[in-house]
């Protein structure tokens, strides 16, 4: 099992730019994504068309977009397991989350956020767990870093 900070679920765009806030605060994200390669549909689906609404830069397309991220994130070192579909997700006793990919990786991690559009997942409670799984919206996480984040399952 791999213990972390933060499991992220998509590596477009938004997961990716997750890792890099993550990063800020010292918090280390792993990044899981059904497709074989980071970019998501962005890249996937519409590889050329100019993008008009990033700020400072006039305009770029998914892949430079992409490829910005990844030079922006590499300071923080994130672990990426492409060709991973998320098949389980447990919120424990301890608050914390059980994630399970579809290749039987398994992951320990303080929050998961959710990034991939149209993925949808019961989080449900493990045994002994007295509380409901936390509701769908944010957390704030302060700067000290691991031990400080809270439990939660963020939708984005």
């Amino acid at each position: 099992m791999i213990t972390t900070d933060v499991v992220i679920v998509g590596a477009g765009p938004v997961g990716l730019f997750q890792v890099f806030e993550l990063g800020l605060l010292d918090l280390k994200a792993h990044v899981i994504d059904s497709m074989p390669q980071v970019g998501g549909q962005c890249t996937e689906l519409y590889p050329d068309k100019p993008i008009y609404d990033i700020p400072a830069i006039p305009v770029c397309d998914a892949r430079e977009l992409v490829e910005r991220l990844l030079q922006q994130i590499k300071p923080f070192a994130p672990h990426f397991h492409l060709g991973q579909e998320v098949t389980e997700v447990h919120r424990r006793a301890d608050g914390r989350f059980r994630v399970r990919t579809s290749t039987g990786t398994e992951f320990d991690a303080a929050a998961v956020v959710v990034s991939e559009e149209g993925w949808i997942l019961n989080a449900v409670d493990e045994p002994a767990s007295s509380s409901p799984p936390p509701p769908h919206a944010t957390t704030e996480m302060s700067t000290t870093a691991a031990a400080n984040v809270t439990s939660v399952l963020l939708f984005i």
